[in-house]
């Protein structure tokens, strides 16, 4: 059986712009023989605050694999969207402004509303306005990620959820080897077998090390949430002392061994102690 044949009907590829769902559209136009169905289209969201390395990667993997890839992000007009390139993507953060603005408070661990807003919806968006009433959405959740294929079909009525790589028994180990094989890779760093800086680099849900990596060693991109944060706009409860300026400031001032990956720590009293 061929996990990546899909079912037969509208689908919508969901690609991160990562690793891992870049292999699985790879197998997936594999099983297709090169060429995906008219009516199977694969979406990229652009929040503005992923590495300009994931946006070239996106584009190499169209180019190379001639896959249309429809880049998308939100926006404040009637659509709810727009369709960009890899020229024309947002890369400071635009589309993210755009929505906290709308909300008038930062998206946060309670409040995850992000990722609908810049990622789902638009897609959702897209494919109603070509006419699509149900589709299924292919997601690259693989078989070590079993947690995350649980209760992901809230919207029922418009797409049911399905997981190739889940299904195919497919493993982060697998991913790695496939891609240490290719001529072209995501050039963004693995430590440990994650990818730090991968989709949103300042992100919320990552943990306070990585966080601390990206103040300590790529501070202009750190500065962009604490400057979102100078404005009122808080990521975590600023009575938890956790600010983006305090962070960056606290990075800054250590010295490099504290930040060695190989430990998988990053140590600070201030900040709550040691965490993975």
């Amino acid at each position: 059986m061929n996990h990546y044949i899909l079912p037969n009907g509208p689908a919508c590829l969901q690609f991160s712009g990562g690793r891992t769902s870049g292999y699985m559209l790879y197998k997936t136009l594999e099983a297709y023989d090169g060429k995906l169905p008219d009516d199977c289209h694969v979406m990229f969201q652009n929040t503005g605050r992923e590495m300009p390395e994931t946006l070239d990667f996106v584009h190499e993997c169209q180019t190379r694999w001639s896959v249309p890839i429809t880049w998308l992000e939100f926006r404040m007009n009637d659509d709810g969207y727009d369709e960009v390139s890899h020229n024309s993507a947002s890369r400071d953060g635009e589309p993210f402004l755009a929505l906290i603005a709308k909300k008038n408070y930062a998206p946060n661990r309670v409040a995850r509303f992000c990722t609908q807003d810049l990622k789902v919806r638009p897609a959702k968006k897209w494919m109603m306005a070509h006419g699509y009433e149900h589709w299924n959405a292919v997601i690259g959740f693989r078989a070590d990620e079993e947690r995350r294929t649980k209760g992901k079909t809230a919207d029922r009525e418009r797409w049911d959820c399905i997981y190739p790589l889940y299904h195919a028994g497919v493993t982060k180990r697998d991913v790695e080897a496939w891609w240490s094989k290719q001529d072209f890779d995501l050039r963004l760093p693995v430590i440990n077998g994650q990818t730090p800086t991968g989709n949103c680099d300042g992100c919320f849900l990552k943990s306070e090390k990585n966080r601390a990596w990206l103040a300590r060693y790529m501070p202009e991109r750190a500065e962009w949430w604490a400057k979102v944060e100078d404005k009122g706009f808080f990521f975590s409860p600023p009575e938890e002392g956790k600010t983006w300026r305090k962070l960056i400031d606290h990075a800054q001032a250590q010295m490099d061994w504290v930040f060695d990956q190989e430990n998988e720590v990053y140590c600070s009293s201030d900040f709550g102690g040691c965490h993975d």
